[in-house]
């Protein structure tokens, strides 16, 4: 009758809406319970063509090991039996510079986050190398330093020796690799005096340092960085993603300043300042494009160029 194919159809209605009430948390708590990964860094952050390199990365993942992207075919990326490490292999045929590495599984894809590749060997920061009397003898340049600001107030300091009239370049990624810092360099003399400062260069928070040595002996490279974005309280900062890499060079010249993602292997170097050069029609005459390497010397002391 009609009034029975009613009740027969309310109770449907009922079943169904309690079915569909009964799913649906089965079904939010499955799809909320798996995340999609994420990638924070690797650390160290680079290595030299050639080389294998074990590293340790910042991630989340449901299920380990996951599957990994790597934007070159020659840099294999395979994970660790051990939660969170890494093997890298750069191979020959890998050129200088940044390259993208992702790790995924079903639910998703990360971040890429950018391992360097040098042509430079690589080496990574010894602790304890907070001072002046306690830096990390670095014998053989040129070389990439892999460092990590392990907490608050560090300081990572780093020997070297040069002759007088030497140039030393030290170069700072840190910012550009997505750590979350703000980093200085200081470049202290064989007696511990500050000669050389920088905080910034043109392109973004990462410093770079070039001095020419005033005398033979032991000088001492110092790096430490700020928070960035920066908080109310000023001071070093260090844990967590607080990584970098130093590049340290010697030599008759500074060495040019390179994008992080351009060859190193073919640049040139850089013209050195000759006086006398201070008056217009003693100007230095010189052929961009190039990189000129100067010292203002004294007080008023102007250093002028000359170009067709």
């Amino acid at each position: 009758s009609p009034h029975r194919l009613f009740d027969f159809l309310r109770g449907v209605r009922a079943f169904v809406c309690f079915g569909i009430v009964g799913i649906l948390p089965a079904v939010c708590s499955q799809s909320s319970s798996a995340a999609v990964p994420t990638l924070s860094y690797f650390y160290p952050a680079g290595g030299q063509t050639g080389t294998t390199v074990a590293v340790t990365a910042s991630y989340k993942v449901d299920v380990w090991p996951p599957q990994v992207w790597s934007e070159h075919p020659d840099l294999k990326v395979s994970p660790d039996k051990a939660k969170g490490k890494f093997n890298i292999v750069i191979g020959k045929a890998v050129p200088p510079g940044p390259h993208l590495i992702r790790i995924f599984d079903k639910s998703g894809a990360s971040t890429p986050r950018a391992f360097v590749v040098s042509a430079a060997p690589s080496l990574v920061d010894k602790e304890p190398n907070n001072g002046f009397s306690t830096a990390q003898l670095i014998e053989t340049l040129p070389v990439v330093i892999n460092g990590k600001w392990d907490k608050g107030e560090d300081v990572d300091s780093f020997a070297i020796d040069l002759k007088k009239g030497q140039w030393l370049t030290a170069t700072v990624d840190a910012y550009s690799l997505h750590s979350p810092t703000d980093p200085l360099l200081h470049l202290l003399n064989p007696d511990g005096v500050r000669v050389g400062f920088n905080h910034d260069r043109v392109e973004n928070l990462d410093p770079r340092l070039a001095w020419r040595a005033e005398v033979d002996g032991r000088h001492v490279v110092q790096i430490a960085s700020f928070v960035h974005p920066p908080k109310a309280d000023v001071r070093f900062y260090g844990g967590g993603a607080a990584i970098y890499r130093l590049k340290l060079a010697r030599g008759d010249a500074p060495t040019p300043l390179e994008p992080i993602g351009r060859d190193e292997s073919n640049l040139p170097k850089a013209t050195e300042e000759k006086e006398p050069n201070d008056a217009t029609d003693k100007a230095q005459r010189v052929s961009p494009p190039l990189t000129l390497a100067g010292v203002v010397s004294k007080d008023g002391d102007a250093d002028r160029y000359s170009f067709a």
